[in-house]
């Protein structure tokens, strides 16, 4: 499955699409003045980090968020379309709770499946931690959180934007992956 290989992962920040509870899917939506803010804090606990490249979506919200991680760090800043969010197609801009009303558990036919977006966002962290011989940091979304989380067996973890955390591998292949939130060790 995964190289056995530690990683960070961190959401992107706040969109005002986040705000309002509307589906982005991969809608190009830049952060808002809190995410901006919220990038800044998390930029703090990752300085404390020592990771290599920065792994990034393309998506306005990613990558103005991995401009800002990076912002006095001088790291390589590499964009990775595998890692954009979920398509939903004409479910993007639609309120959450609509969507769970209209999906009635179908994928619309202009949307990602689950099965795809999920063999997606595997080959792309495979090909990033195949390459990298330093830990990389990747910055993407709360889709792709969920993806591997719930292929390291963590089916309901969720993460709110620019929580930085540290994906570990087993110490052995019986125990499951070890997934750190950083910033609640700034407390």
């Amino acid at each position: 499955m995964f190289p056995l290989k530690s990683f960070y992962f961190i959401r992107h920040g706040e969109t005002e699409w986040n705000r309002q509870g509307m589906i982005m899917g991969q809608t190009d939506i830049p952060l808002n003045a809190t995410g901006i803010k919220q990038a800044h804090k998390a930029k703090d606990i990752l300085r404390q980090e020592n990771f290599s490249t920065i792994y990034t979506s393309p998506l306005q919200r990613a990558y103005q968020t991995a401009q800002i991680l990076n912002d006095g760090l001088e790291k390589a800043v590499v964009t990775e379309d595998l890692l954009k969010e979920r398509g939903w197609g004409k479910l993007e801009g639609i309120s959450r709770t609509r969507v769970k009303e209209l999906m009635d558990q179908n994928t619309p036919s202009d949307a990602e499946s689950s099965v795809n977006f999920e063999a997606r966002i595997l080959k792309a962290i495979c090909q990033i931690l195949n390459t990298s011989h330093v830990t990389p940091l990747i910055v993407a979304h709360s889709g792709v959180f969920m993806a591997l989380a719930k292929m390291m067996k963590y089916s309901s973890l969720r993460t709110s934007n620019c929580i930085p955390f540290l994906f570990k591998p087993p110490e052995c292949k019986t125990h499951p992956w070890i997934i750190c939130n950083l910033s609640d060790l700034e407390n």
